[in-house]
């Protein structure tokens, strides 16, 4: 995920934050320069006689927050609870399916989440959830069914 901000909360200057949704690495780019890592939720800037720190707080999930020359800029909202609930229902239905529907329906959920976030209409969000819904309930019945036939294959 890849957010760009130029306001004046940041000062009429570029701040680029990425985040990689996978190892959950971050890299802030404010100005042109890159920050340095202080810790994991802070980071240094220093351009000449100025240095500034930079605190983020959150995730891509819980929203995202950061706090800059006094300033807090949201990055990413907060999840409301619809959209927790529409990705829950993704998942719970391949669990009849054993660890690895638990498995596809917990990485289609997190997609789910990841996704509905992007729309401001609810019925939007419905009816993407349903699709992975129905995406997460196939692939985990056609694994199940090739794994029973190979366990049980004269059935």
């Amino acid at each position: 995920m890849r957010k760009i901000i130029n306001n004046e909360k940041t000062q009429n200057k570029v701040l680029v934050y990425d985040e990689n949704i996978w190892t959950g690495r971050r890299t802030i780019k404010y100005d042109g320069i890159i920050l340095t890592k202080i810790n994991r939720n802070l980071y240094e800037y220093k351009n000449g006689e100025i240095s500034e720190q930079f605190k983020i707080k959150g995730n891509l999930f819980s929203g995202t927050t950061i706090t800059m020359f006094g300033n807090e800029i949201e990055l990413e909202r907060r999840l409301t609870w619809y959209e927790i609930v529409l990705s829950i229902i993704v998942f719970i239905p391949c669990i009849m399916f054993g660890l690895v529907g638990g498995v596809i329906g917990g990485f289609l959920g997190a997609i789910n989440l990841l996704l509905i976030r992007q729309f401001d209409k609810i019925y939007f969000k419905i009816i993407v959830s349903v699709l992975f819904l129905a995406i997460g309930m196939l692939l985990s019945y056609i694994f199940a069914v090739l794994v029973f036939k190979i366990v049980f294959p004269y059935l």
